[in-house]
């Protein structure tokens, strides 16, 4: 009697450590994709170079932007000689370890604030991040940056 119980003490503490190790390590993977994106945007400038708007093509409303993703999550978004300035900032789910958003915010700039969200990464590379909201769905939202 007294193995069995011992036993089943060991197996539930195996148990339980082999569990909160792969949460930590589900942990560790979304905070190497999310510092991974992070510096990956912070280099050089981008441009929209397509934009679906609730499932309307809306590219061309955002020619001759630049976007400037900074550090301390500083966005600069120059068109011509006007400059806006809003945040943004990269998250990870807590329950999906692939699921990372950048999440994009203007305040004051109005032209800017369509694409204020919270925006689900489907895509990136070094020169490309594709980005979505609703993907799939007729109404899809679909924003894709690239490296100039």
């Amino acid at each position: 009697m007294r193995n069995q119980l011992i036993c089943t003490l060991i197996v539930a503490a195996c148990s339980f450590f082999a569990i909160g190790c792969d949460k930590d390590d589900d942990y560790d993977r979304q905070n190497e994709e999310t510092a991974k994106v992070s510096v990956l945007l912070q280099v050089g400038t981008w441009k929209i170079t397509r934009y679906k708007d609730n499932g309307t093509d809306r590219t061309a409303l955002w020619s001759g932007y630049v976007f400037k993703f900074d550090s301390g999550n500083v966005l600069r978004a120059t068109l011509g000689a006007t400059t806006s300035t809003g945040s943004w900032s990269i998250t990870a789910d807590d329950d999906r370890t692939n699921d990372l958003d950048l999440n994009l915010f203007f305040a004051n700039a109005t032209d800017l604030r369509s694409i204020n969200e919270e925006w689900d990464i489907i895509n990136y590379n070094e020169n490309r991040i594709e980005v979505a909201d609703d993907y799939g769905d007729v109404d899809e939202d679909l924003l894709v940056f690239e490296k100039q």
